[in-house]
């Protein structure tokens, strides 16, 4: 059994983060996410304080070059130290999901695990209006439209080791799975 490198990918609106923060809050994980080194940015570089990264901007394009340096950088001191480490961001793309699992491709600790997180297109749309909605200015229903979809690329599954399809209703059946195929280790409970 191998230390579990996972990536969870999916449409925004999908319900990564959702299923991510319960991962984490189930097994002792290093949970490497884009939007909380974005998030950190926004609140104390002032430079960068009025960026929506919904909109796809010289500026965001900048803030993400920046995000992307400190989760690669991350990355590797975990991968150093045999951390288990899921990685949750769209990574619609196989090539951005590539840049994550090269990271891991030679290194005989870690086993590669893509969870998809998947829901009914009418669902995915119906949440990325109710962002808008929520977020003053925000575009994310058109970005999913315009950009997003077409660029959707499905995983191969030879892209990893394992891969699974979270559904929204199948929690039990991921945790079950990753303690088939890694060695990971549940929090206690408190």
């Amino acid at each position: 059994m191998k230390v579990p490198f996972i990536i969870v990918i999916g449409h925004n609106a999908a319900g990564k983060s959702t299923l991510s923060k319960k991962l984490i809050n189930t097994f002792k994980l290093n949970r490497v996410n884009g939007d909380i080194v974005r998030d950190l940015i926004i609140e104390n570089i002032d430079y960068y304080s009025d960026i929506n990264y919904s909109h796809f901007t010289e500026k965001v394009h900048s803030m993400n070059k920046i995000t992307d340096v400190f989760r690669q950088s991350l990355l590797q001191e975990l991968i150093q130290v045999k951390a288990p480490i899921l990685i949750d961001g769209a990574s619609v793309t196989k090539k951005a999901r590539a840049r994550y699992l090269d990271l891991v491709i030679n290194n005989k600790s870690y086993t590669t695990i893509i969870i998809e997180a998947s829901v009914e297109e009418k669902k995915l749309i119906e949440r990325l209006k109710n962002r808008d909605k929520n977020n003053i200015g925000h575009q994310w229903f058109q970005q999913y439209i315009q950009k997003k979809k077409a660029m959707y690329e499905l995983v191969d599954i030879t892209e990893s080791d394992h891969y699974v399809k979270y559904n929204q209703n199948n929690f039990e059946e991921i945790t079950k799975e990753l303690k088939k195929v890694s060695i990971i280790q549940e929090k206690e409970l408190s």
